[in-house]
């Protein structure tokens, strides 16, 4: 069995901590090697499956990695997670099926790619203070700002342009995450593995550490885990590997986002996780 872990040119050879991945496959049989997504020389017919590990330019080349996408299919290359959980995940817009299907979400106006928008009516209809504004497809915070609701105005070209090129998410900013910080708690072969809370850096509201954000493992209350274990129960297909972020309010815990591309996956802080990952994939790729 061969397989490709999917990368960026940033990161031909996988973070450090990843690295170690590689012989932890070897162990179970399964020749395992990191491969830039959308290196042109590259024979993707000559794997076995591809892993998605850390594509983590795909939503600056939106088109080119649909394309890719589509390319897999057409050579019948299988990916981990599916194709089809792939491209659901790729548009922000699965959290509004989500809620249809009861998950709890937090408070979202969704809007697709062309819509029109006037952003202080919004808010001011919604009453909401700070607001937060993400295009549907992006990733690391890119595009992503946040703003007292009465500053609108000031954003109104901002979110016109990012509406051209794809759908927006208009949100309130929830207090906490500058207080506690945003939950990840990671699901691998669809049970619960460990959580990791992620703070921003003092004065901004972005948890990636490329904005100086900081992260720590913590214990996930069963309240909490069940929570996010409802969330993973609605989704389209068992997935391999997720990752489900959301903030707490009290017992509650408000949906954000559902990573079942390219997760990071803070084996710096759980590194007895790779086992569990590297088990999770094998048993998808090996049945």
């Amino acid at each position: 069995m061969r397989i490709a872990l999917a990368t960026c040119s940033r990161l031909p050879d996988l973070y450090a901590e990843e690295q170690e991945l590689l012989p932890l496959f070897a162990k179970r049989g399964i020749q395992a090697r990191a491969v830039i997504w959308n290196d042109p020389t590259v024979d993707w017919a000559s794997y076995d499956r591809v892993v998605i590990r850390s594509t983590w330019d795909y939503f600056h080349l939106v088109a080119e990695f649909r394309a890719w996408l589509a390319r897999l299919r057409q050579l019948r290359v299988r990916t981990v997670n599916s194709l089809r959980l792939l491209e659901w995940n790729m548009d922000k817009l699965y959290l509004k099926t989500l809620e249809q299907g009861g998950a709890r979400i937090i408070p979202t106006v969704f809007f697709e790619q062309g819509a029109k928008l006037d952003l202080a009516a919004l808010i001011a209809a919604r009453g909401w203070g700070r607001v937060i504004v993400k295009p549907a497809v992006s990733g690391g915070a890119f595009e992503t700002y946040l703003f007292d609701g009465a500053r609108a105005a000031d954003y109104q070209g901002k979110v016109e342009a990012i509406l051209r090129g794809s759908g927006l998410l208009v949100q309130p900013f929830f207090p906490e995450i500058e207080v506690e910080g945003e939950c990840s708690l990671f699901f691998f072969g669809g049970e619960y593995a460990f959580a990791v809370m992620k703070v921003p850096a003092p004065k901004d509201f972005r948890v990636q550490f490329e904005h100086g954000g900081t992260f720590r493992r913590f214990v996930a209350d069963d309240g909490l885990i069940a929570q996010a274990l409802a969330v993973v129960a609605r989704l389209p297909q068992k997935p391999a590997y997720a990752r489900v972020d959301g903030v707490r309010r009290g017992s509650d815990f408000f949906l954000m986002e559902v990573e079942l591309i390219e997760p990071y996956l803070h084996l710096a802080v759980a590194p007895e996780m790779a086992e569990r990952y590297v088990d999770a994939i094998s048993q998808a790729v090996l049945h």
